[in-house]
């Protein structure tokens, strides 16, 4: 694995679909229909998700501010709980390429320690299960309407649909810390501090992911906050 493919993980994350609010219980990132993610287990899998990628994003001289990882990790579970919730409302099951899929991520985490093997496999098959739910639901629906073999692009495009809806519908609670909210079905990275950064350095907290300073920003922090 290089340093591309822990960017492009969280960049796959930021394009998938997340609603937040404020009201979340004390402890809990996120309650999501009928699931909680608790904070504790946030930043368990953050930490060793960040493990998982650091001697590659250390060769690669590469550095995130960890923030960004752990909002990641928020998103992905929020995605995953969603899409788990919607195909029990279908009652599809994931595809044979999903659990093939998974059974390589385990096989891969099995050779990482214990947390970063977890992390690595959690959130990455993750967005590969979002993915596959998202068309096993639309093809079993397009099915339902008399659309017979419809593609891949058009049975996600529907599974999407059906999840947006059921978002809407179940509005997940997301902790204010993450600073994230949903802008047109796109999550958005937005500063709910009630301070506001005066320093050069402080300003380079409130960067989204991607911002060209970002890195020159994460080198200021101190190693618990940094990634890589």
């Amino acid at each position: 694995m290089t340093r591309n493919t822990l960017v492009a993980v969280l960049a796959l994350t930021t394009a998938g679909l997340l609603s937040g609010c404020a009201g979340a219980q004390p402890g809990v990132a996120a309650q999501v229909g009928d699931e909680t993610i608790r904070v504790s287990d946030v930043n368990r899998l953050s930490d060793g998700y960040c493990a998982a990628y650091e001697r590659q994003l250390e060769g690669d001289g590469t550095v995130l501010p960890m923030e960004v990882v752990t909002s990641n990790v928020v998103q992905t579970l929020t995605m995953t709980a969603a899409a788990r919730q919607l195909a029990e409302e279908h009652g599809v099951e994931p595809s044979t390429a999903y659990q093939q899929n998974l059974a390589n991520l385990e096989q891969a985490g099995d050779a990482l320690a214990d947390d970063a093997g977890e992390a690595k496999v959690t959130i990455e098959s993750g967005l590969a299960y979002v993915n596959d739910i998202l068309e096993q639901v639309g093809r079993k629906t397009l099915a339902e309407d008399g659309v017979t073999d419809p593609t891949v692009e058009d049975a996600t495009a529907r599974g999407k649909e059906l999840l947006s809806t059921w978002i809407a519908v179940n509005e997940p609670e997301i902790d204010p810390q993450y600073g994230l909210k949903l802008v047109e079905l796109q999550p958005e990275y937005v500063d709910t501090a009630v301070s506001f950064p005066v320093s050069d350095s402080a300003k380079g907290g409130a960067l989204a992911p991607g911002d060209e300073d970002q890195a020159a920003y994460a080198r200021t922090l101190p190693d618990s906050q940094r990634c890589g």
